[in-house]
């Protein structure tokens, strides 16, 4: 599929999850921090830098749920443990994250003039899309290219699917179609059956939180089901999990 077969793809941001969850997940694990520890803050960073630049909205939606645990992570109960972590893990993971935020800073300047300004606004700014995101105000712009015309009429239409519940609702039922046969499809149908089950497991339950949320936050803007791709990690998680519960069953 596109998925791999085209610069299009989601690769690069399913990259990113991934990092942040594997790194995430081993660091809750650990009882000493050592090297490893920072090991795995300099990758959960580098999965962060890899959604900031390529799916930033579903990337923060990915990353907020994330960083509410990992502060209960710091606080929990064996308070000795609370220098390890901050000096071997949270030190780590913010240098590396401003390091990050100076490289697109650097970016950004060279691109837009300003270290702050997104490419996505300059965009905008000269041909009225991207309109991803509903509550953004839609301008109107002559467009001199009637490719670049069709296009802006699209991204038009995509947007005005936001404007009344009704049509909210019915739009968002053709892209569950979509993203179902994209992540999902007839054969990996089966294990969801025991998604019930899977809510009970505590080892799930925080990746399935953190996909919900994603899942939400995608559904009310525009998408493409490349865009999810974040959300790769929870899915897969789920089709694991459900095979496994289907192994197990008697009936």
């Amino acid at each position: 599929s596109y998925w791999m077969n085209s610069y299009w793809g989601g690769t690069f941001a399913a990259i990113g999850g991934a990092f942040v969850f594997g790194a995430f997940g081993r660091l809750e694990k650990m009882r000493s921090f050592g090297a490893r520890g920072t090991g795995l803050a300099v990758l959960m960073a580098l999965g962060i830098g890899m959604l900031a630049n390529s799916r930033p909205y579903e990337g923060l939606a990915l990353c907020v749920p994330v960083a509410v645990r990992m502060c209960g992570w710091l606080l929990e109960k064996r308070r000795t443990l609370l220098a390890p972590k901050l000096f071997r893990v949270v030190v780590p993971l913010a240098v590396c994250l401003a390091l990050i935020g100076v490289c697109m800073g650097v970016y950004f300047k060279a691109v837009t003039g300003s270290p702050t300004r997104l490419p996505y606004v300059v965009n905008q700014e000269r041909y009225g899309w991207p309109m991803t995101l509903p509550w953004t105000e839609v301008k109107y712009i002559h467009q001199d290219r009637p490719e670049f015309a069709e296009y802006y009429l699209y991204e038009l239409t995509d947007h005005v699917h936001f404007a009344s519940l009704t049509q909210f609702l019915a739009w968002e039922a053709v892209r569950l179609q979509n993203d179902w046969r994209f992540y999902i499809g007839p054969a990996l149908m089966i294990p969801c059956f025991f998604f019930r089950r899977m809510l009970r497991s505590r080892r799930l339950r925080f990746l399935l939180v953190c996909g919900g949320v994603l899942l939400v936050a995608s559904y009310m803007t525009p998408h493409f089901p490349h865009y999810m791709a974040p959300i790769l990690v929870p899915v897969a998680a789920v089709w694991v999990q459900g095979f496994r519960y289907l192994r197990q069953a008697k009936r």
